[in-house]
């Protein structure tokens, strides 16, 4: 017949332990890493020879394992210095929690709200997509043919677009964060 131990206070208070690590999920953003990898390695395979592309998968690899080891190793560290202060604020005395917290006076934001894209956007966009058209267009004329002047025209107007409506989305969100932050 065995003696049971009561649970004290002490072992009803311990915290259960968060796991350090997640599984990996594999996803989109793994599957296009992988398939880039797997892309520059038989780059190098055509290139170089099989040799080349061995010996570039070996420091891969090698980089791969150095880079894994130190993120395990700063998480062990971290979660380890977490869980001490966490026993070390456990000792102190805990302060009351009778009083209420200090209200919020500042004044709202407005960045977390959702807006339509700009006119600006649209703007430079526009642009973009007709200044790289042009650029495309001079740059390709007379070194390649017919089709290759229009993919490479059309490449060129489609990142040039990209490229202005980003730079103008950020220039609408540096202005209204500009007007926030001198409103109040």
């Amino acid at each position: 017949m065995s003696e049971e131990t009561p649970i004290t206070q002490q072992h009803a208070a311990t915290p259960v332990a968060r796991p350090v690590f997640r599984p990996w999920q594999f996803g989109l953003k793994g599957m296009l890493l992988g398939v880039t990898a797997l892309c520059v390695l038989f780059a190098v395979m055509g290139a170089a020879g099989v040799l080349g592309g061995v010996a570039l998968g070996w420091f891969a690899l090698l980089a791969l394992a150095h880079v894994v080891g130190n993120v395990l190793g700063t998480r062990l560290r971290d979660d380890i210095r977490r869980q001490r202060e966490q026993e070390r604020l456990e000792q102190l005395p805990q302060p009351r929690r009778d009083a209420p917290p200090p209200p919020n006076r500042l004044p709202p934001v407005k960045l977390h709200e959702n807006t339509r894209v700009s006119r600006l956007a649209i703007a430079c966009a526009f642009f973009g997509v007709l200044g790289g058209a042009i650029l495309g267009l001079s740059m390709l004329w007379g070194q390649a043919n017919g089709i290759g002047v229009l993919i490479g025209t059309i490449s060129f107007a489609v990142l040039a677009g990209f490229f202005c409506f980003t730079a103008g989305s950020f220039m609408q969100m540096v202005g209204r964060a500009w007007g926030e932050a001198l409103e109040g």
